[in-house]
Parts: C-alpha cells; structure tokens; sequence
C-alpha cells in the first residue's frame, strides 16, 4: 500500500533494536495479503465512496450508479460479452478501437455529448477513490505508532497525459480531507508514508 517503506534509527541501541522490531512487524503488516473478510470489508466501503463520486456527475443515469459502482469495484465489464457494434461506437462517438460493454455505456445520458471517454472517467475515478480509501486506512496504521509525528503525502496527478508529483508534509493528527477531483480530466493517486526527522532529539528518547 505504501509508495515506500521507512527505517528509524536511535543513538540508544536498546531503544533502536525495540523500535526496529516495531516497524519490522509494521511493515509486515502493511505487505501481508488481506483475508477475503478484510478484502470484502474494503470493497464494501469502496462501493459507497464510488457511489458517492458518481452522483457528483449527472451524465451517470440515477439508477445506474449501484450497479456502475458495483462493476466497477469488481471489475466485472471486463468479462462482458455484449459489446458495441463498430457502427454503435461510430454512432456515439466513441473509440472505434476500444472494447465497450453494453451495460457499461448503458449508465451514462447522452454518450454522443460527452467529450471525454466513459472508461477514462471511470478509470481515473475507481483508482483515484481506491487510492484514497488505502491512504485512510495506512494513516490509521500509522496513529497506532507513538514514534510517528508526522507523514509525507505524496500525490501522483495523470491529467492529459502529463504526470506530476506534489509532496506534502503533515502533523499525524491534524484533520485532513483529500480534495475533490474531476475525474472527467484527471486522476489523483494518493501515497501516505512516514516522516521521521532522524536527527531531530525528541526521536531519540
């Protein structure tokens, strides 16, 4: 979940060996494949912040964004069989060279008017949200560490197919809300690690 893991060092070697461990056991936590009960638990809460980031756009038919939200989080259009006619795409516009799912294009008002791709705005949401949700749930590791101050937060912007990386620094606690981003232009990667000022005395005791 991590862009990158962290080490920690003390001038105290019994303190540094205990603190080691602590992250050793920390990192191992974070690595470890999720039980399919912490995996269903994640994509149940993923399903409700798709849910909520579709309803933003009103290009999503109301009473699609279930079932969009629920194909999206299980990446189920993939396996669709029903696809597009090339004379279908033609007529709406659409990638001639690009698979669509039927029930997929099928969510959206006026497919003809848009002027992006429906799979790029669902891509840049489904990874933007996902990234967000592991971000939350990293932050929270990382309250339970009494040694951990501060973090990094690390953005990763796609827009245009340009990239470009923004870098901020953060007291653990402080209230924190992940701005809203348009997914019909970008998407948003979020990387939340550690920041952990070595030479600073405070990490030493």
């Amino acid at each position: 979940m991590f862009k990158k893991l962290f080490s920690y060092f003390s001038k105290n070697d019994n303190d540094e060996i205990k603190q080691k461990e602590e992250i050793e056991v920390f990192q191992d936590q974070i690595v470890a494949p999720t039980t399919p009960k912490e995996n269903a638990e994640f994509e149940k809460r993923l399903k409700l912040r798709v849910e909520n980031a579709l309803s933003r756009y009103d290009f999503i038919k109301k009473e699609k964004i279930s079932f969009l939200a629920s194909e999206l989080v299980n990446d189920h259009f993939k396996h669709s069989k029903d696809l597009l006619s090339l004379e279908e795409k033609r007529a709406l516009r659409l990638n001639t060279r690009t698979k669509y799912a039927r029930d997929f294009i099928d969510c959206f008002s006026d497919v003809e008017k848009l002027d992006f791709d429906p799979k790029f705005f669902c891509e840049n949401l489904i990874y933007t949200e996902r990234s967000i949700l592991w971000s939350l749930d990293n932050l929270e590791e990382l309250k339970g560490k009494k040694f951990i101050e501060k973090i990094t937060l690390e953005k990763q912007i796609v827009s245009e197919g340009k990239e470009e990386w923004v870098t901020e620094i953060h007291n653990i606690n402080e209230p924190h809300e992940f701005e809203q981003v348009d997914y019909t232009e970008k998407r948003v990667l979020f990387f939340i690690s550690p920041n952990i000022d070595i030479d600073n005395p405070l990490n030493r005791e």
